[in-house]
């Protein structure tokens, strides 16, 4: 009777060992499911957040890119000297120096000049010869803001005023002499002067405007004195697209004390205020 129990009970034992053994095979299957679940949903959670990530990334550049076309800094207008102000070919005379700058962008940053801004010849056309032979017997000079109580050489010409109606768009100015002194002389948005003689005298011109706004100076001789100083600048704005003023400057004899330096810059970008 002993010796039934006792197998009796092996045999309990053995049957709740394994039953246990089987439930508790199941029980961490089950985990290990759950557990792979929870990976696999963290996986596929981060993988989302990459591609929303890479998406926004994606579309900022592009935004960058289309600032970066629309509203970097504008181009300096164009600046062309000619004959005489030139040492040779490439080289400016050292009385003349030129100072060209980008405006800014949107970022702060100056794009690169291009090489096509600045214009340096030292031949003249034969036109320009053509036009300063034509003002040989010119009797005339055009006074632009100097004092003329201590010059001699101006008694065998008869003056004529100049267009000083800032209402006008265009001034074409020919004379035997040309004398140009102090702060904004100059005043018409397009002036066109040309003269057998031009002198220079302490220029301070300030010009503020697009590639419209432009100044040609053609002289037999070009005669500085003091300092004289051209400053172009463009517009500032939400669009920059658009080049400064621009200016030509041509002579035969270059001669004068003095000195000319021109600085063209474009216009900086600037947030609507709109």
């Amino acid at each position: 009777m002993k010796k039934s129990l006792k197998v009796i009970l092996g045999v309990t034992i053995c049957f709740t060992l394994v039953s246990c053994g089987k439930k508790s095979d199941d029980a961490q299957k089950s985990i290990d499911a759950a557990n792979n679940s929870v990976k696999q949903l963290k996986k596929d959670t981060d993988k989302d957040a990459d591609d929303a990530k890479k998406i926004a990334d994606d579309a900022n550049k592009d935004s960058v890119a289309v600032l970066d076309l629309t509203s970097s800094g504008g181009q300096p207008g164009d600046v062309s000297l000619f004959g005489a102000l030139l040492s040779d070919e490439v080289t400016l005379d050292p009385k003349v120096s030129v100072i060209l700058n980008a405006g800014k962008g949107w970022k702060g940053l100056r794009p690169e000049v291009k090489k096509d801004i600045l214009t340096l010849k030292a031949n003249l056309t034969e036109g320009f010869s053509q036009e300063q032979d034509k003002l040989k017997v010119d009797k005339t000079f055009v006074n632009m803001g100097c004092d003329l109580s201590t010059r001699t050489d101006l008694k065998d010409l008869q003056e004529q005023p100049a267009n000083t109606d800032k209402a006008s768009t265009a001034a074409v100015i020919k004379a035997n002499t040309v004398l140009i002194c102090g702060t904004n002389p100059i005043s018409i948005k397009m002036t066109f002067i040309t003269a057998k003689t031009v002198v220079m005298s302490g220029v301070q011109q300030s010009s503020v405007g697009a590639l419209s706004t432009t100044m040609s100076i053609s002289a037999g001789e070009l005669i500085v004195d003091g300092e004289n100083r051209f400053s172009l600048n463009g517009i500032d704005d939400s669009s920059t697209v658009f080049q400064g003023p621009s200016l030509s400057i041509g002579a035969e004899k270059f001669s004068g004390s003095g000195k000319l330096q021109i600085l063209s810059e474009g216009s900086n970008y600037k947030v609507d205020a709109k």
